[in-house]
């Protein structure tokens, strides 16, 4: 075989160990990923024309918040990183000049000495030759865990910006509730005020009335002060900073209704766990590590002896007053495996490999039963929903039309029927939060299947029920 074709040969070699990694596949997830060439700042404004509902809440948060650009941002630098560990280390070269000056017979001589060299890492390049298949499969793991953890944080802000959503909306029903219960409340107070300055109500059932009113007006403070934060924290999660952008927010009037038959958590129960094992994001990206690391070993146990292989190719000329002499030089360089033979780096390389997979089996039992306690908090909380909307309030109502009959035959008082609307609202009020507690178990149930759900709590209470002051007996 001729030099030239063995030239070419090395320099074709050379050239696919440090090719570049092809682009990653796309994985499947419910939200797609935002475009990295869409402008940064967007105009929020005619989106926030209609009502935000929980997926629209969900595609505005991906395009707006500017944590998650700083999250894509960090993907690409990861991709580029895993690009970067596919290229082969770089060639040296050195010159120097060097002058001497002799003193002979009374007068100076002045030598010039010029040197070159050229130092190739050949055992690097060796390494990367006979491993490139491995160092490919390592660059092509690792972009796509990073492809992973870039989609999970993704569906994070989704996830949140969904939830955001329907606390804002409950929130807002909850305040509706209480301005209600305090007109109500209000009204009681100043017909107890007028029926005590007349002599017909007494002290004790006045103050009792008062009490409630006082207590009604706390309850509407708390209520207001919950919906703000509620519109606060969902503004944030979709991205808007000005004043106006979150004043322009609109909500819808309530939540969607609870949908009719309960969920089958048994028989829905295999199939999510299957689908989690497949598509949940953090699991993909543990997966690809592990892969990855398999495909180190292999390249780790070839490289610890060859990349302390290195050759150089060294030059001088020498140029004296009456001639001049030239010096070229070929060096090969081994570092000896006496002491360091690189046995424990391949020892900590199968260590870790071995981590990966003992994580890598934890992580699916715990994707298993993060999938079954959601499924078991959607199945309680639908429970829960309907138990409010067909028991409780229902019988609420009932109660209310008998009191209703009861005021129209002069059975009951004006202040009864005060009360019983209190204890209506407050009803009304357990309905909402229950019904909120059901779509949030549903967007944990959701989650799980594709990213590791929040630690923060489903639901927080809204405010506590005051009781309404029990008339005096007649």
């Amino acid at each position: 075989m001729s030099p030239g074709r063995i030239t070419t040969l090395l320099v074709a070699s050379l050239l696919g160990a440090c090719a570049n990694l092809p682009t990653p596949t796309a994985l499947p997830h419910e939200y797609p990923a935002p475009s990295s060439s869409a402008p940064l700042t967007i105009d929020p404004s005619p989106e926030l024309n209609e009502p935000i509902d929980a997926a629209a809440a969900a595609r505005l948060a991906l395009r707006w918040h500017p944590s998650v650009r700083a999250a894509q941002s960090a993907f690409e630098v990861q991709q580029a990183q895993a690009d970067q560990r596919m290229r082969l280390p770089n060639p040296a070269i050195s010159l120097a000049r060097a002058r001497t000056r002799t003193t002979v017979d009374g007068g100076i001589e002045t030598a010039w000495e010029s040197e070159w060299g050229l130092h190739l890492p050949l055992g690097a390049w060796l390494a990367a030759w006979l491993g490139q298949s491995d160092r490919r499969e390592i660059g092509v793991h690792a972009q796509a865990q990073a492809q992973a953890q870039w989609l999970m944080q993704v569906d994070m802000a989704a996830r949140q910006a969904r939830r955001a959503q329907i606390q804002a909306v409950a929130a807002q029903a909850v305040l509706a509730d209480a301005e209600s219960a305090w007109a109500a409340a209000q009204t009681a107070a100043a017909l107890a005020r007028r029926l005590n300055g007349v002599g017909n109500f007494s002290k004790l059932q006045w103050l009792r009335w008062e009490q409630a009113y006082a207590q009604q007006e706390l309850m509407l403070a708390q209520a207001q002060e919950l919906a703000q934060a509620a519109r606060a924290t969902l503004a944030t999660q979709l991205g808007l900073w000005r004043t106006e952008e979150a004043a322009a927010l609109r909500l819808p009037e309530a939540l969607p209704a609870l949908p009719e038959n309960a969920p089958d958590a048994a028989g829905a129960l295999a199939p999510a766990e299957t689908q989690a094992l497949t598509d949940r994001l953090d699991f993909r990206a543990a997966r690809e590590r592990r892969l990855a690391m398999l495909a180190e070993l292999g390249f780790v146990d070839a490289e610890r002896w060859l990349k302390a292989f290195s050759a150089g190719l060294e030059g001088s000329t020498e140029r004296e007053a009456a001639d001049v002499a030239r010096m070229r030089r070929i060096e090969l360089a081994w570092e000896l495996p006496l002491f360091d033979n690189g046995s424990a780096r391949g020892q900590a390389a199968r260590a870790q490999a071995q981590q990966a997979a003992w994580e890598l089996q934890a992580a699916a039992q715990s994707v298993r039963a993060q999938v079954r306690a959601a499924q078991s908090a959607l199945q309680h909380a639908w429970d829960r929903a309907r138990h409010h909307q067909q028991r409780l309030l229902p019988l609420q109502q009932q109660i209310s039309e008998e009191m209703l009959l009861r005021w129209n035959g002069m059975f009951e008082g004006p202040l009864e029927m005060l009360a019983d609307a209190q204890a209506r609202f407050a009803a009304q009020r357990a309905t909402t939060e229950a019904l909120r507690d059901y779509w949030l178990a549903w967007e944990r149930a959701q989650q799980v299947r594709w990213s590791p759900p929040d630690a923060s709590p489903a639901s927080s209470p809204i405010t506590s029920t005051p009781s309404g002051p029990k008339a005096d007996a007649h």
